[in-house]
């Protein structure tokens, strides 16, 4: 299963190919991009500020991808993190800006799986182990939203 990007950059209203990502072994459920600062990311292959793709997939794992160093429009994306804690697939995914979940100045990365877990991931630690596991529903997390230091997670069993 791929990710495909679609690109109208040169000016028109048609939209092309420009560049597709492997990786997952199921289909993709959730997409978001983020700019990482280039403070956040000095330990990343590609040392600087980048929009930075976020996945998460119906084979249990949330995937963190950069692109690769060189002209944007041919470099294709580096994988550079997977997360794979939850049981069975993951179904939501929201990105946490830098100081807004905590006094720490890194970009947090909150998911939600199958197995009714709201798990909150650092995306500068090379663990894949979360920092932090919500438990509260008993159902499948459907989607999360994090603003204003408060998470509201939504799912299938109807508690927020």
């Amino acid at each position: 299963f791929d990710l495909v990007i679609m690109d109208s950059s040169c000016g028109g209203s048609v939209f092309e190919l420009s560049h597709e990502i492997f990786g997952h072994s199921a289909d993709v459920r959730v997409v978001r991009s983020f700019h990482v600062c280039e403070e956040e990311v000095s330990a990343s292959p590609t040392g600087a500020g980048r929009e930075t793709a976020f996945t998460a997939s119906r084979d249990g794992t949330a995937c963190v991808w950069e692109p690769e160093a060189g002209d944007s429009s041919t470099a294709g994306f580096v994988l550079r993190k997977v997360m794979r804690q939850h049981s069975g697939h993951v179904s939501a995914l929201c990105v946490v800006p830098p100081g807004e979940y905590d006094a720490q100045s890194q970009t947090m990365i909150l998911t939600g799986g199958q197995d009714g877990k709201v798990l909150l991931h650092s995306l500068e630690e090379a663990m894949e182990e979360p920092l932090e596991s919500f438990r509260g529903h008993t159902q499948m997390v459907t989607c999360i939203l994090h603003q204003n230091k408060q998470m509201i997670s939504c799912s299938w069993d109807g508690w927020s």
